[in-house]
């Protein structure tokens, strides 16, 4: 079935380039479900940071993570549009990057100097700065090559699909290393995970390079012959519209659709960082101790594995919805399913002053509500590359780009608000948490923020989602003129 988003036309990207795409999320999911899971336990806990210097290089960090992605989402386009393949060499710098990317990981877990406070700010500071220099760079050029292989929204759901298939085994990582994490050798099985980790994703983050250097770029094929053929502009106008990165800038934030998903997808960010950060800490307050009939630590290992699994398997069954109805319809209607399961969680807890047990072990009926929420939450991460993907096509068709594309500029761009958000997310979510306990009790307190934080997010995500307005006929017109641009290398009058 064609996708009621998309023009009838020939399927252009391979099995293998899909798969190979995918790779990419094997190896990004391994590192990164680890990081995101302890980074804040590690300092915090097993380094003792003190609250001064943790806010201070979470600050710098947000700070940091919030500016590279534009930054370098523009330098690796001048790079990969610099002559040669471009696909050839977004592949060099995700190999590259990732290796990289590796070894940052792996510098978070070993602490430097005899721990006095100035040594663990550097400490925290540089390796948390040197991993998301590195995942910014591997991010904004994967999410680049998905725009640059194929052009077809039902192209984009199949690797996304492999993208969810790679990343489900990459989230096995984040089970091996709780195990770790709680076993009574202190952080040495732990290290030992991260060091396994670390070698798997290298290998995925190679492989999968290599295929995204031989899959083919889209050819312009022939479209609808109701779209106006653009007209062209000289050398002059292009370079002065398109090659400068605060004019580039200011003329994507003019896109409603830009401004809309970036919005949405920073209250995503937030979402999903603060939930990563403090589900084990939730998990830990609701399962009791295993000797008086609490979750076992195994269970919660698993719990915690599948919050990073189920999201990816979710991606994949909901390829086939998408081209059928349409990315906008399936985020759609995630966030309001998941309005109305938080809103039911609410009411629940209101009406029995905690949640139910229904018959089960402690803590098993929060963690399965924490696990379904966490998701859907999640799934919509996950197809947000899709939407990127519709932006910059929108950029091609409106002339930003003149002769190139600026993809991995869009993704970097799009991606601005959401790092600020996920690096406040740790540090609102800690005083919340901390209000929320002192308040009303631990497990009380943990569920009252657990419902209340993410109820916030959807509903204003659902809310600004109504005003997206590239889907269905408009975005069958924005691939349409990308195309004739692209084809003729010519940019239409905005």
């Amino acid at each position: 079935m064609v996708s009621p988003t998309e023009p009838q036309s020939a399927r252009q990207l391979s099995s293998w380039s899909a798969l190979a795409y995918g790779l990419t999320m094997l190896g990004s999911t391994a590192l990164h479900s680890c990081f995101m899971t302890y980074y804040v336990q590690v300092f915090m806990h097993r380094f003792s940071v003190s609250p001064s210097s943790f806010v201070t290089a979470q600050l710098l960090f947000g700070l940091w993570n919030a500016l590279n992605d534009p930054l370098f989402g523009w330098l690796s386009d001048s790079i990969a549009w610099a002559g040669g393949s471009p696909l050839s060499r977004r592949a060099k710098a995700i190999a590259a990057g990732g290796l990289v990317w590796a070894a940052a990981f792996l510098s978070v877990w070993w602490p430097w100097g005899s721990g006095d406070s100035l040594g663990e700010l550097a400490h925290m500071v540089v390796s948390l700065c040197a991993y998301d220099a590195a995942l910014t760079w591997v991010e904004v050029n994967h999410g680049a090559a998905l725009a640059e292989m194929t052009r077809d929204q039902g192209d984009r759901a199949r690797a996304n699909a492999w993208a969810g298939v790679c990343a489900a085994a990459g989230s096995a990582a984040s089970w091996l290393a709780h195990l770790g994490w709680t076993s009574s050798s202190g952080l040495k099985t732990f290290r030992l995970v991260c060091i396994l980790t670390a070698a798997v994703a290298c290998a995925a983050f190679l492989v999968s390079a290599k295929g995204i250097a031989d899959a083919k770029p889209p050819k312009a094929g022939h479209r609808a012959t109701s779209v106006a053929q653009p007209e062209a502009r000289s050398p002059e106008e292009r370079t002065r519209c398109c090659s400068q990165p605060i004019s580039f800038a200011a003329q994507l934030v003019k896109s409603s659709s830009f401004r809309i998903f970036a919005v949405v997808a920073a209250v995503q960010a937030f979402d999903c960082a603060f939930e990563k950060n403090f589900f084990g800490s939730f998990l830990g307050a609701f399962a009791g101790a295993p000797e008086q009939g609490g979750m076992a630590a195994e269970s919660q290992a698993t719990i915690v594995s599948l919050s990073f699994l189920l999201p990816h398997v979710v991606t994949v069954a909901l390829t086939p919805t998408i081209r059928s109805l349409g990315l906008y319809s399936v985020l759609h209607g995630i966030f309001v399913a998941r309005s109305a399961f938080l809103l039911f969680g609410v009411a629940v807890t209101a009406m029995n002053g905690m949640m139910p047990t229904l018959g089960l072990p402690a803590g098993w009926t929060q963690g399965l509500f924490m696990l379904t929420n966490r998701v859907a939450s999640e799934s919509v991460c996950r197809l947000f590359p899709i939407a990127i993907g519709d932006i910059t096509d929108e950029t091609v068709a409106s002339q930003l780009v003149g002769e190139r594309q600026r993809a991995a500029t869009v993704v970097g761009s799009s991606l601005l608000l959401g790092r600020l958000t996920s690096s406040l997310a740790p540090l609102f979510g800690f005083q919340l948490v901390q209000t929320a306990t002192n308040s009303a009790g631990g497990a009380d307190g943990a569920m009252r923020a657990l419902l209340l934080v993410p109820l916030c997010c959807v509903v204003a995500q659902l809310v600004l989602w109504q005003f997206y307005s590239l889907h269905g006929a408009r975005l069958r017109e924005i691939k349409q003129r990308a195309t004739l641009v692209e084809a003729g290398g010519k940019c239409p009058d905005v």
